[in-house]
């Protein structure tokens, strides 16, 4: 279903809100919402059918004798191989399903799609603000109406940077680690930011999470030792590090009964100019704030209600208060391999960049989180608000933030 832009009658997808061409706003229409409610249709008889089949009824089986056999301790079953297993068999069968149904208006997409048009591109390319695909032609964002030209050069800039972890008001230790490190030494306005929520009872979350951050330390100053990457392989480096993080959590967790189960989430992002590259696993979250208008969570949730919610089947409303939010179905540590998720976004002026634990997302919807960070000119102010505001509701886990804010380059006459 092609759709015509009133302004410069340019030919654009049923599910544009922006002309490609001209970048103008497009009006709804009846037929853009039966597209986006057939998908939501096919999503839910994806979903039926995902749950019928044969193979996740033998992992729904087996999920459960584990946890019949193991009574009292349901703690030790959840954290069993023959689980842990399992989950991530029942995840990577939902991940499929989630990515086929909603092909058409996935961010992540890039194969070509058909269009009913030969005069309409099949070739896509993402929009480095928002993350959505778009026409290969076309020069604004059919999302979010940010322009797709890449500059010659990037708009310089620099940041400042602030980070906040706190114990909350229920637990008795931390087992979130933040991560912060500044390259100003090595003569780049660069950061290396880390969030990482460890878990696996007692003291073995710290211990998860701690070597998460001796991991991505030890491996970004090796690189930058040798030699600074290159914008093009920044999210295969990324993501690269955070394998060699889970192997080391994986193989320290085998070696010490002690700390059998344990693992780690992790989001780690690389600023430098205009280019913020992130890595993921796990349900900590980046997010990209402009100083007014629509905001983005980066990052993917690689929770169970989070692929409920992608394809329709619970509102973001239903997984935010769901008991079972929390349950990973990815995450660093917990087997010998990790697909590790990465993305790439432009930052511009003004921007704000905020990473966070799950102790903060649990506590303070994303519009409120977006509120605070725009009101405050400080990022440590940011910080200090977002967590006082987790803790005044409840703070029931340990809470970490981090708030990056993209400021212009001095210029030369230091002004």
């Amino acid at each position: 279903m092609i759709r015509r832009c009133p302004s410069c009658r340019a030919e654009n997808s049923s599910q544009a809100r922006y002309c490609v061409r001209c970048g103008s706003g497009l009006p709804t229409s009846e037929g853009a919402r039966a597209v986006i409610q057939k998908t939501l249709n096919d999503a839910a008889q994806s979903v039926d059918e995902l749950i019928r089949s044969p193979s996740v009824q033998e992992i729904a089986r087996r999920v459960g004798d584990t946890v019949q056999q193991a009574g009292a301790g349901i703690d030790r079953a959840i954290k069993s191989d023959e689980t842990q297993r399992a989950l991530h068999q029942i995840g990577h069968l939902a991940e499929q399903t989630v990515k086929t149904v909603k092909e058409p208006f996935s961010s992540d997409k890039t194969s070509q799609a058909p269009m009913h048009s030969p005069s309409v591109a099949t070739s896509w390319r993402p929009c480095l603000r928002c993350g959505a695909q778009n026409r290969s032609d076309g020069r604004f964002c059919a999302t979010c109406g940010a322009s797709l030209e890449h500059k010659l050069r990037p708009e310089a800039s620099y940041y400042t940077v602030a980070q906040l972890s706190d114990l909350g008001q229920a637990r008795s230790n931390n087992e979130d680690r933040v991560g912060v490190w500044s390259f100003a030494a090595q003569g780049m306005a660069a950061w290396a930011l880390l969030v990482a929520d460890g878990m696996g009872g007692a003291a073995s979350g710290e211990v998860a999470s701690q070597c998460v951050v001796d991991v991505v330390m030890q491996e970004i100053g090796a690189r930058y030792n040798a030699r600074d990457p290159k914008p093009v392989d920044l999210e295969r480096w990324l993501r690269g590090i955070l394998r060699q993080a889970n192997s080391a959590v994986f193989r320290q967790a085998q070696s010490d009964p002690s700390l059998y189960g344990m693992g780690s989430t992790a989001t780690l992002a690389w600023i430098e100019g205009d280019l913020v590259a992130v890595a993921h696993v796990g349900d900590s979250r980046a997010y990209l704030i402009p100083p007014a208008g629509p905001f983005w969570q980066i990052t993917q949730d690689h929770t169970m209600v989070a692929l409920l919610a992608a394809i329709g089947e619970m509102t973001a409303e239903e997984a935010a208060v769901s008991p079972q939010n929390n349950l990973l179905y990815k995450a660093i540590g917990i087997a010998p391999k990790v697909d590790v998720d990465s993305y790439r976004r432009r930052v511009v002026v003004g921007d704000h960049l905020l990473l966070c634990s799950d102790g903060l997302t649990r506590h303070v919807p994303p519009d409120e989180m977006a509120d605070v960070v725009r009101r405050m000119s400080d990022p440590a102010a940011a910080c200090q608000a977002l967590v006082a505001l987790a803790n005044q509701r409840g703070g029931e886990d340990n809470i970490s933030t981090i708030v990056a804010l993209a400021q212009p380059a001095p210029t030369d006459d230091g002004v």
